[in-house]
């Protein structure tokens, strides 16, 4: 049916198409990050003239700068990162720069593990599909990891009714 059926598949949405054949040149962090804007394409709806949004993607690139990570500056991840960053302020929690840089740290472990698992030689269908069920599934298994890990560390610090003495580093003072 058509010409495109044959050179690409769906990527869910109608109006985008996730390329699988074709652009032998595409590095595969090229074809990765394809597959995760066609995944997660709806993540922008912030409204541009919102101050609390504005400072948020100033944030988020601040952070991204510091960290040397290469993204674009249309990733949906970025939007959604400047999103939760700009509600948690907004719910009177602000989150702070120490903070993200754990929460950076982390991700960065986990994008390692899933890089580590895919094989550069691999066709670019196999590449394209393991980077959608990756977004798609695993996601869920690290949300509820964390959450799990957030139970356990929730019943050993608060074991005896009271947070440990320190200062928090979670939002900005």
């Amino acid at each position: 049916m058509g010409g495109r059926g044959d050179r690409e598949r769906r990527s869910g949405r109608d109006d985008q198409v996730l390329p699988t054949r074709g652009a032998a040149t595409e590095r595969g962090g090229d074809l990765l990050g394809s597959a995760q804007h066609a995944f997660f394409a709806d993540a922008k709806e912030a409204e541009v003239n919102d101050p609390c949004e504005q400072e948020a993607e100033e944030r988020t690139g601040a952070l991204l700068a510091e960290l040397g990570w290469s993204v674009t500056p249309h990733s949906p991840a970025r939007d959604q990162l400047a999103r939760a960053i700009a509600t948690m302020d907004r719910l009177g929690r602000p989150v702070g720069d120490e903070m993200l840089r754990v929460y950076a740290d982390a991700a960065r472990m986990v994008a390692e593990e899933d890089l580590r698992c895919l094989d550069p030689a691999a066709p670019r269908e196999e590449m394209v599909e393991y980077a959608v069920a990756v977004s798609a599934v695993m996601e869920r298994a690290l949300m509820a990891l964390r959450l799990l890990a957030q139970e356990d560390a929730s019943a050993q610090r608060f074991e005896w009714g009271r947070p440990p003495e320190g200062r928090s580093h979670c939002s900005e003072d």
